[in-house]
Formats: structure tokens, sequence, C-alpha cells
């Protein structure tokens, strides 16, 4: 890659997080998570659209198109006299996690529009999120928003997505609850990736809006009750204590109910399985909410965290997509 484009992703090598994990960055608000969109802040005159589906083969064109724009570039650049410079590949599944996390960072930098005109962060999250479908369905376990490996990607892309959750703008722009399930954002298919859905839950049900909130926000909080559901039928629900709630006399709408239909998205059962992945010790005194992943653990392991709480920073970096 050019030197130029070098000098410029090296300042963003350095961590800012006051934690030893990074998270997923921030992205815009799943319109089903947002029955607590904060609309009322949404200013008359602002439009609000709502993204649907995810489409992988336009994300992976969109990405083949810039590689292209962005190689003739460098291929101009060596005719005019300096260094022989590396050309990106086309191929994605062709590229190490080091090589696409740092494409990916110009990628969501420089793609431009068929009339050249900068996409909104929305849009640039959809075709991130299409390339992260693209990855799983050949076979790549990589998550360009979790892994360790795209540390850098994850700086360059919450600069970018902390300007779309301003509610003074223009255009409101949304991502289904389905397009995250869909892109393996939300469920339990890693210690970060389950950390952001309890998040996402708690947004969604708790309306639990700000960083200090989540800070304050723990275990002893939240208890497992179980009552009567519309027929009858014995319903496990999670009820906070907090006092966060927007309507703390309607639990009703506050509460995180169990899917029946659906237990792999299930809050209370996600919720107990974040409970037998935290030590003994972290379960036996219940404190923070929030607990950071032990990096030596797999998803295999017996324990996925630490006895260590998420640190603020990373908690505003997760925070931002749900706001």
């Amino acid at each position: 890659a050019s030197e130029e484009a070098d000098a410029d992703i090296s300042s963003k090598r350095t961590r800012t997080s006051d934690d030893e994990m990074e998270t997923s960055v921030c992205s815009p608000v799943s319109e089903d998570a947002v029955v607590t969109t904060h609309e009322s802040t949404v200013t008359e005159d602002a439009v609000v659209r709502t993204h649907e589906s995810l489409d992988p083969a336009a994300a992976v064109n969109t990405w083949q198109d810039w590689v292209q724009k962005k190689n003739s570039a460098l291929e101009k650049g060596s005719l005019s006299g300096k260094r022989q410079l590396k050309l990106f590949k086309t191929n994605l599944l062709g590229m190490t996690p080091e090589e696409l996390n740092y494409a990916l960072c110009l990628f969501i930098k420089e793609v431009r529009q068929p009339d050249d005109s900068p996409p909104s962060p929305c849009h640039i999250y959809l075709q991130c999120l299409g390339i992260q479908q693209y990855l799983h369905e050949q076979g790549r376990q990589d998550n360009i928003f979790a892994d360790p490996q795209y540390e850098m990607f994850a700086g360059c892309f919450h600069s970018i997505f902390s300007q779309a959750s301003s509610p003074d703008r223009e255009l409101r722009e949304h991502i289904r609850e389905e397009v995250l399930w869909q892109a393996k954002q939300l469920g339990d298919h890693s210690p970060l990736v389950l950390l952001n859905t309890l998040m996402y839950f708690n947004v969604k049900y708790f309306r639990l809006h700000t960083v200090e909130q989540h800070l304050q926000l723990s275990l002893a909080d939240v208890t497992e009750q179980e009552e009567k559901g519309p027929e009858g039928q014995p319903l496990k629900i999670l009820r906070s204590t907090a006092g966060h709630q927007e309507n703390e006399s309607d639990h009703g709408c506050c509460d995180q109910p169990e899917n029946t239909e659906n237990p792999q998205r299930c809050p209370v059962k996600l919720y107990e399985l974040y409970l037998s992945k935290c030590p003994d010790a972290v379960r036996s005194k219940p404190g923070t909410y929030y607990m950071l992943p032990d990096r030596a653990c797999s998803v295999e392991s017996t324990v996925w965290y630490s006895c260590n709480p998420l640190g603020k920073d990373t908690i505003s970096r997760m925070l931002t997509r749900f706001s």
C-alpha cells in the first residue's frame, strides 16, 4: 500500500481503550431494538430509513470496485517514479486477517457511491456486514468486528460511526435486528459477540441508553423471575432493579422476556449462558455486569470471562451501535 496510506493508518495502531481486549465498534442502531431509538429527540424534519436485509454479493462488488480503483491509482504512482507499491487483492478469501484489517481501514474511509459522493455511515456499515456475511458463507471464521486481529479496523470504524448516532441528523438510518443476527453480530458465537448481545437487550428492554447507566448496572440488579404468559403458561423473564427504566411502574415493557419460539435468540437463555461462562468468583459475589473476556479462552473453554470489568471506553464503543 502507499506510503501516504501507511502513515495515515499507522497513527491508528495505538490503542486508546483502557481495556485489554477490544470489542466490536459502533454502528447505527437496529430498528427492532429501537423501540427505544430516541425517536423523540429526532427533529421533525428528519427522514427515517430502515435497512431490511444484507446483500453480500453487492458488498463484495463494492469492495472489488474500490480495489480496482485503488490499485489503478497506486500503479500510476509507480509509473511517476515512486517506488514499486504492493497492490491490494480483489479476492477477499485470499487475504490474511492482517491484510484485510489494513485494507478495510482504507476501504471504509475511501469508498464512494457511483456519483462519487461519500456513502452514509450506515451504508458503509451495511457493506462491512455484507463482507462479514460473505466470509462466513465461504467458510472463513473471522469476525471483523470482534477479533483482535482487526483492532486497527475497529478504531477506524468507530471514528466513522460515532457520527451516525447524532440525533440532529436530517437522515436517521436504522438496521433491523434480523440483519445483525444474520451477520452473526448477535448470539453466542464468541465471548465478545455474547457481550454485545447482552448490551443490545439491555438497551432494547431495560432502556439503558448512557455509558454511565451501563457502568452502574450490576449482576445483582438483574433477577430471573417467572410469570404467567398470555395463555397461562409459565414464562421466564429478566427484571432489572437498577432504576433506569423510563417507566418503572410498567415492568411489562422493561422486562426481558423468554423467547420460547427461538431459544437461540432468547434473552434469558443467553444471560444464563453468560453467567455460566463467568468465573465462580463473579457469580458468588455479583458485581459489575459486563466482564472482560479472558484472552486465553476459546469458544470451547468452560470459562470465557475474567474477573475484570469492561472499561468505560469499550462500553462506549459498544453502546454507540445501539444509540
